[in-house]
């Protein structure tokens, strides 16, 4: 298990500036949340909630 303030630490082996959020379905992909791209890796609009 990794805890919220591990991640922020960059100085880990494993930080949140690593992390990669992926939708199984689609394979739409995000690093922020604010940046998206598509399965092909190609950036796509923001997606609205």
């Amino acid at each position: 298990m990794i805890k919220q303030h591990e991640l922020q630490d960059e100085s880990r082996e494993h930080s949140v500036k690593d992390g990669v959020w992926v939708c199984a379905e689609t394979g739409i992909w995000t690093r922020d949340g604010i940046d998206w791209y598509g399965a092909d890796h190609e950036p796509i609009p923001t997606l609205r909630a």
